[in-house]
């Protein structure tokens, strides 16, 4: 606040030393038709404020026109201005928008006690911001005014009474009164055209409260006005009757709203034609017409579950709805029938309107509700008109669902069969629950792809009970590897159908894994010999490895015969192949193994590899005779075999005819095994001359498939030989005395 408006006390300067007198009020205070508050201070200053734009915003205050100057003559007020006060005393908004309001001068009283006396009449002018005294004072207001009450009348005016002097003052004044804003009446909105003796009807309406609770007193009495009041006038007798209004929808003033109070039709009313208004703050609404009579049918009802179908599952339902006239006359029901909303509600054409009801007495209507519609809230509006004179359309509700199952399914692992191998399959279970009011039909239920199998029924729909469920088989059978995805629908009388599942799903693919020592290699392997290598093969995966067959590039590489193919390698196990190296000729051999399964690399290969090598000759000894003597010399020389497989030694002998050499005993053509050697002798027959000649040895060595060896031996001579034809030539004979050569070269045919 910009002044203060409260009076906490006042000092008496009558006595020495001056003594402080608590005081501690207030005055009153009106809320104006523009929405601002005028509060007038038990100080005598006043102050209006503002309410804010938004309620998250403050007010504002601004002081108004202080009260008139106190003419008594004291000083005890002199901490107020020397202004009078307004010590409890009381307020009124007056139709037209002024505020009449009381005050005094500040007197003391006893001794101990001030108040404000004797009470002057003022009004304050919203628009102008200022007080004046009126001209004409009641003739009871030499009182304090807190003994001081104004009362709002129905009519405009102002009633005034002072406590304790016997004496009621009215302000009838038009001209202070004023006339109110057309904006400011009340307007009736619904009201009952004829009313019954001894019955209460309600009235609605606009500003029925009036914009102001209009009268008010400091801190201990209020009497506002923010309430309707009933006011019949008789248009036969122009007699003005106020009939109780109560049970009020709302103290609210200024309100955009509607709102509603019942009035009592008193017994001892007359009869007749009326015109009612309803007046807040003393301004009344325009008129509207009324009949009160004797006596009038009055309408009741009872509805069988309130008309609440609930869950309607299929077909239909069926609700009373009881018609009952509670009033003194015959009560005629024109039509029951549905007036707005949902068609699938109806009423029954029997029993058949129009109709009457006695008092006392009622009538069953059937109401029913078919619902073509599922899972959505229907409503309708049942409207009963007839006479009654309060109500002659009577609107009831009537509610239902059509009622449907809900389908929740429930699937471990959300769905996932995991790891499945070829061949076989995996089982697990969907469960399918209703969670809805109404049985669940289960019309079909398929998968796809055929990877994932749904059972077979024989015959379509299942119910589910409401509540209940039922557990589904399926099942994973994978047809190929990999990972698999499936939707699994089920078709229901669920709205929301079709139920769709996702499941999944992997197949994973046998892996084979071969192991062989030395990356493949067998070495060296002999001719008509044969070495064997272990193949083995693993199933590095969670499904069986099926092997159908195990083949060769090379006949050079042997892989075992099987009678029967296919055959399985378990998950992380392994088997072991026998292959076999067995050369059919010399030199380097290669060959592929070719493993064929369910792996998808399939088939494996495996690169296998080896050697078949030759015999390697050598030859021990030495075929230079050197000097020979007369007669014959031998030399003895080893053909061997060094290397790692047999020797094939096709011949040895000289590479022509010779006359003084000779092979004796030649083993050859023979075979040689590993490390193992054959003698040769060569024999020499002296010669006057030097001889040689060559030695051939032929192998399948092939670093030396022809081996040539020098044989040289000769024989010094001083004299002819002598030529002894049966044994030998002895030195000293003539070559061409000596006829043993024909001997020689027969000897010599023998063995070359």
């Amino acid at each position: 606040m910009t002044i203060g408006l409260a009076l906490p006390s006042l000092t008496n300067t009558t006595v020495t030393p001056p003594v402080s007198i608590n005081i501690g009020e207030i005055g009153p205070a009106i809320l104006l038709p523009n929405g601002k508050l005028f509060f007038i201070g038990a100080t005598g200053h006043t102050a209006l404020y503002t309410p804010p734009a938004s309620p998250v915003l403050p007010g504002s205050w601004t002081a108004g026109q202080d009260l008139p100057p106190d003419t008594s003559g004291s000083n005890f007020n002199s901490p107020n201005g020397n202004i009078q006060t307004a010590i409890d005393a009381p307020a009124v908004l007056l139709p037209g928008g002024k505020v009449l309001l009381a005050c005094g001068n500040t007197v003391l009283e006893g001794g101990n006690q001030f108040w404000s006396n004797p009470t002057l009449i003022h009004s304050y002018d919203p628009v102008t911001n200022t007080i004046t005294k009126l001209a004409s004072q009641p003739p009871s207001n030499g009182v304090d005014t807190w003994k001081a009450r104004f009362l709002l009348l129905p009519n405009g005016q102002v009633l005034l009474t002072t406590e304790q002097n016997k004496v009621i003052s009215i302000l009838t004044d038009t001209a202070i009164i004023g006339t109110p804003n057309p904006a400011w009446k009340p307007v009736i909105t619904s009201f009952t055209p004829v009313m019954a003796l001894s019955h209460h009807y309600k009235l609605s309406g606009k500003l029925i409260n009036g914009l102001s609770q209009a009268c008010c007193y400091g801190d201990d009495s209020q009497m506002g006005t923010n309430y309707p009041i009933a006011k019949f006038i008789n248009k036969s007798t122009s007699a003005v009757s106020y009939f109780r209004t109560f049970d009020f929808s709302s103290f609210a003033v200024a309100s955009p709203n509607i709102h509603d109070a019942l009035v009592e039709i008193p017994a001892g009313a007359a009869p007749g034609d009326y015109t009612l208004q309803v007046i807040a703050n003393g301004i009344a609404s325009d008129p509207v017409n009324v009949k009160v009579v004797p006596a009038a049918p009055a309408i009741a009802v009872n509805l069988q579950d309130n008309l609440h179908f609930g869950t309607v599952c299929m077909g239909t339902e069926w609700l009373t709805l009881e018609v009952f006239n509670t009033g003194g006359a015959d009560l005629i029901i024109d039509s029951v029938s549905r007036f707005s909303g949902s068609g699938d509600f109806d009423v029954l054409t029997n029993p058949v309107t129009p109709l009457t009801i006695a008092p006392t007495d009622h009538v069953d209507f059937t109401i029913a509700f078919h619902p073509g519609t599922f899972g959505v809230p229907e409503s309708a509006a049942i409207r009963i008109s007839s006479n009654d004179p309060v109500t002659p359309d009577f609107d009831v509700t009537a509610t239902g669902t059509g009622g449907t199952a809900s389908l929740e399914s429930v699937i471990a692992d959300s769905g996932n069969f995991g790891d499945v191998c070829l061949d076989t399959f995996a089982d697990t279970e969907l469960t399918l629950n209703n969670n809805g009011p109404c049985p669940l039909s289960i019309r079909n239920i398929t998968s796809a792809p055929t990877d994932f199998e749904v059972p077979s029924v024989l015959s379509y729909p299942l119910t589910i009970a409401p509540g209940a469920s039922i557990d589904i088989p399926i099942r994973f059978r994978p047809t190929s590897f990999g990972a698999k995805a499936g939707i699994v629908s089920v078709v229901s009388n669920d709205p929301a159908s079709p139920k769709t599942i996702r499941v999944s799903g992997t197949a994973p693919a046998p892996r084979l894994v071969t192991v062989i020592a030395d990356s493949g290699s067998f070495g060296d392997v002999c001719l008509n010999s044969f070495s064997d290598q272990t193949l083995t093969l693993s199933n590095a995966a969670v499904c069986p490895l099926t092997v159908t067959g195990i083949t060769s590039s090379s006949t050079e590489f042997l892989v075992p015969s099987l009678n029967i193919y296919p055959f399985t390698i378990a998950p992380g196990t392994a088997i072991e192949i026998p292959i076999r190296f067995q050369p059919v000729a010399h030199g380097p051999q290669s060959g592929t193994i070719s493993i064929f399964s369910n792996d998808p690399m399939a088939p494996a290969n495996v690169a296998v590899s080896g050697n078949a090598p030759w015999g390697k000759l050598a030859v021990t000894g030495s075929t230079y005779f050197g000097e020979v003597d007369c007669g014959i010399a031998q030399k003895t020389i080893s053909v061997c075999n060094v290397g790692d497989c047999r020797l094939h030694v096709e011949s040895v002998a000289f590479s022509r005819k010779r006359r003084h050499f000779k092979i004796i005993n030649n083993p050859f053509p023979a075979t040689l095994r590993p490390g193992s050697c054959l003698g040769i002798v060569i024999q020499y027959r002296a010669s006057c001359d030097p001889e040689c000649c060559e030695l051939v040895i032929r192998s399948d060595d092939p670093d030396h498939p022809v081996k040539i060896l020098d044989v040289v031996a000769f024989t010094r001579c001083e004299k002819k030989c002598e030529c002894r034809c049966e044994k030998k030539c002895e030195c000293g004979c003539e070559r061409s005395e000596c006829d043993c050569d024909e001997e020689e070269d027969r000897d010599e045919g023998k063995h070359s």
